[in-house]
């Protein structure tokens, strides 16, 4: 008996996860075809909360139950995943005729119309007065609404919310409205003041600042897993934010220069280089970023053949689950700025006050693709990785108690 219990003790050890600290993520495996069923027969916020899962780590074929069963961490200090969000990935990713998802906040061409000639007044003028006034004018016509699209999956869910929301408190990153508070992090704004301060000292001309808008997009940077014994295994997935200049064409409309500002590209590789740190501080880059990993496993369920072998398990999920209703609006008010910008030129001391103004347009792209490659940490032997991945599906299957398991908890490895 003893010698039972402690066997007992032994086994709860390897499978139950160990953790020194209260916030620290546990492993968790959830079964899609349970889920499927659990979903279909009665619904409750933790099986579409996708059972606590905070982030997918990959997922394994359950040959013998005829499942799939999808691995990661749940984490008591992060948000919980959204099922609604994975089933609008499969069956993004299911359509070769649908285009990925994606989003865009753009602005309407007559509004740039009327921003370009606020421009030519301010430029024309040298009344104080009269300039702090074409500014106040600069902002009311830049905060006029921008037209919201979606593309690829449907509008009205938290998975365009996040798209959409991400979006649009980049431009406010952007222009400095809104501050995170990062140190080393400069908004679009700051880096083009500190640069007009310093020309003013130096007495060389400012540059009009909208002959052209920067167009700013969310894009996956890399996106890497390993495969082998069944089970694949998500590894790196980076978010990047791009930019290039754009102008308003004879017939109205934005065309590209082909070129980036100097500014906006500092802006945008600060972005992408701080943009875990700016996750902490707004949670919706996190969401977007899983986002894009769920984008990103959906290819490969669909790559794999895991979702064409097992869909008869997945009926309900795949066409008939219905997905939550998230209102998104259709148009957003623009982002617009004005900042004085003063600087003391000596001999003879004089005050000159300038007028820096931002727009911009932008959006979300999410054409996940995935590569294959090695695990890093195990390069050096042949079949090393093989070993590894059939090690994690060990864990995750050997950790499970029945067939009808819902999800269950594993050790994660170190």
């Amino acid at each position: 008996m003893k010698a039972r219990n402690l066997l007992s003790a032994v086994l709860a050890v390897l499978i139950c996860p160990v953790n020194s600290r209260a916030d620290a993520p546990i492993g968790r495996a959830v079964s899609l075809k349970n889920l499927d069923y659990a979903v279909k027969t009665d619904a409750s916020d933790f099986t579409l909360g996708l059972c606590g899962l905070t982030r997918i780590n990959g997922f394994i074929i359950d040959e013998k139950n005829k499942d799939i069963i999808l691995f990661g961490e749940a984490s008591p200090s992060a948000d919980k995943l959204h099922l609604d969000d994975l089933i609008i990935a499969i069956r993004n990713a299911k359509s070769a005729a649908v285009k990925p998802p994606a989003c865009s906040i753009d602005p309407d061409p007559e509004v740039l119309r009327q921003l370009l000639d606020i421009d030519s007044r301010m430029r024309k003028t040298n009344d104080p007065d009269e300039k702090r006034k074409l500014g106040e004018d600069y902002t009311a016509v830049g905060k006029k609404p921008q037209i919201v699209r979606i593309e690829g999956v449907p509008i009205d869910t938290h998975f365009a919310d996040v798209m959409v929301r991400a979006d649009y408190e980049m431009k406010a990153a952007a222009d400095g409205s809104s501050d995170l508070k990062l140190g080393g992090f400069k908004s679009l704004m700051d880096l083009r003041a500190e640069q007009a301060e310093l020309s003013l000292k130096r007495g060389e001309p400012l540059p009009s600042s909208i002959r052209s808008v920067n167009r700013f997009w969310f894009v996956p940077a890399k996106y890497t897993y390993s495969s082998g014994a069944g089970a694949v295994i998500l590894q790196d997935c980076r978010v990047e934010l791009l930019t290039e200049e754009q102008y308003l064409n004879a017939a109205g409309s934005l065309t590209s220069t082909g070129r980036a500002d100097p500014f906006a590209k500092q802006f945008a590789e600060s972005f992408s280089a701080n943009y875990d740190r700016i996750a902490e501080v707004k949670p919706v880059y996190r969401e977007l970023r899983e986002l894009y990993r769920l984008v990103g496993l959906a290819k490969l369920l669909k790559d794999t053949g895991a979702v064409k072998s097992y869909a008869a398990n997945l009926d309900y999920l795949l066409s008939k689950h219905r997905v939550e209703v998230v209102p998104v609006s259709r148009s957003l008010p623009g982002i617009a700025s004005v900042r004085e910008v003063t600087a003391v030129i000596e001999k003879p001391t004089e005050t000159i006050k300038r007028y820096l103004w931002l727009s911009s347009c932008g959006g979300v792209s999410m054409d996940v693709r995935p590569a294959k490659v090695s695990l890093p940490t195990m390069s050096k032997q042949n079949d090393s990785d093989k070993k590894h991945i059939a090690g994690i599906k060990s864990a995750v299957l050997g950790a499970r108690k029945s067939a009808k398991t819902l999800y269950w908890d594993f050790k994660l490895p170190s």
